[in-house]
């Protein structure tokens, strides 16, 4: 083992990358293409005519970026879809011939605090654009906008589409309290309508509530995303926990269970995403870290036994990553930033999925896998921490995205674009 280009456990020097048990074939900057130090949010690919496209969602007014990772080794840059707003986030949400990309603009905080320079978050955005784009990609390097679904307020976030006549948006609306859920009918994708909508009380206009939207730590919102199997919906609903919903009825939404982990879990974001192994019956349950230098509840991440729509339970949670020896800070919190778990794998994501493996990202932590046979005791098994930019401004991992049919895992990260990486063949090699 050895380290430097991410091969290996040796760690000597954060300008290096230092993993365990995976190895980087791959990388591309986004610098020169995106906001300060050049990165990613929200990362999936398109497989098309036997190559393979990535679409990759940015901050502030950078849009959404094309790469070609047919070769993994060297992923090209293709095209970018801009955005109109120096104050958005682009999420994006592939399935089919049809992208959808979120008009979405992060809370009224002021961006100097991550990015001097920037335009502050709190400003407006235009009323007239807000709500999601939907292009025609069946040509992925010519893509088409054919539809635009304007919701007032201040956009989507994380939504949820299967290709399926549905999407599940992750919605901002005016007047409401916190992101809500409304469904969008796709039966024709250039004229998409809403078909139905679902909130919890207290977040409607007007509603009493018991807790007060600009805490994070009480604010009952859906994350994001929803994700629809079947007739039943697993929504993460912030401070509200994990939802359970009956699907049966697109258009009528109702809730059959609740895992409430808040209090006393009130860690940033108490409930960022939900995610269920239906198979297994069980969901993964992850916090959001908000705040730098663990000035917050330590987020956690949890396993939850899901047989029982209406009483979902929390049946473990994962351990917390240290670093190893031999870097120059004894905690993830020293290192400062964020640290603490935000996304795992996507849903639909190429090749038979295993649920037996969870790749979380881990914000100044990097990627974490865990191996999750036995729910009841999550072990990590493997890690890939990236360089950090530069001295005080530590790596941020956001998004992780798994190839199962070529073994590949992709990590993106704000400040320091996308990683290209494989698990070693010692890895796995106690699974059947």
């Amino acid at each position: 083992m050895h380290g430097g280009d991410g091969r290996g456990a040796s760690l000597f020097m954060t300008r290096q990358a230092s993993a365990s048990d995976i190895r980087q074939i791959g990388h591309i900057d986004l610098a020169p293409r995106s906001e300060m130090y050049g990165g990613a949010l929200k990362i999936q690919i398109q497989i098309h005519n036997g190559r393979r496209f990535m679409y990759a969602g940015c901050l502030w007014y950078q849009g959404v970026h094309i790469l070609d990772v047919t070769d993994p080794a060297n992923p090209k840059y293709i095209a970018n879809l801009p955005c109109p707003f120096k104050n958005s986030r682009s999420n994006i949400q592939q399935a089919g011939d049809l992208l959808i990309v979120s008009e979405d603009v992060p809370p009224p905080v002021p961006s100097h605090r991550w990015h001097p320079g920037l335009p502050d978050w709190s400003e407006d955005r235009p009323a007239e654009r807000a709500g999601v784009t939907i292009y025609d990609v069946s040509d992925p390097l010519k893509p088409r906008e054919i539809a635009y679904h304007y919701i007032p307020g201040r956009g989507c976030h994380r939504n949820y589409y299967d290709g399926g006549r549905w999407a599940y948006l992750t919605a901002a609306e005016e007047n409401y309290a916190g992101h809500i859920l409304i469904i969008l009918d796709m039966k024709n994708p250039e004229k998409p309508e809403e078909a139905g909508r679902f909130w919890l009380p207290g977040q409607g206009p007007g509603e009493d509530r018991s807790w007060d939207p600009k805490k994070l730590g009480e604010r009952e919102g859906l994350h994001g995303p929803v994700y629809v199997m079947s007739d039943r919906g697993y929504a993460s609903w912030g401070a509200a926990g994990m939802l359970v919903l009956d699907m049966s009825d697109p258009t009528k939404p109702k809730q059959l269970g609740q895992l409430r982990l808040t209090p006393p879990f009130d860690g940033g974001i108490p409930c960022h995403t939900a995610f269920p192994m239906l198979d297994r019956k069980l969901a993964i349950i992850t916090q959001e870290a908000i705040a730098e230098n663990c000035n917050e509840t330590q987020p956690l991440a949890w396993i939850a036994d899901i047989r029982c729509d209406s009483n979902p339970v929390s049946i473990s949670t994962f351990p917390v990553p240290e670093p190893p020896a031999g870097l120059p800070y004894k905690t993830f919190c020293e290192k400062g930033g964020r640290f603490g778990p935000h996304n795992i794998q996507h849903m639909s994501e190429p090749g038979p999925r295993r649920d037996d493996l969870v790749f979380m990202s881990y914000f100044n932590a990097g990627l974490r896998l865990f191996d999750i046979r036995n729910p009841f005791r999550p072990e990590e098994i493997a890690y890939f921490i990236p360089p950090d930019p530069k001295p005080g401004l530590p790596v941020r991992a956001e998004d992780v995205y798994v190839e199962w049919d070529r073994g590949l895992v992709y990590l993106a990260c704000r400040n320091m674009g996308i990683y290209v990486l494989e698990l070693e063949e010692s890895t796995l090699k106690d699974f059947a």
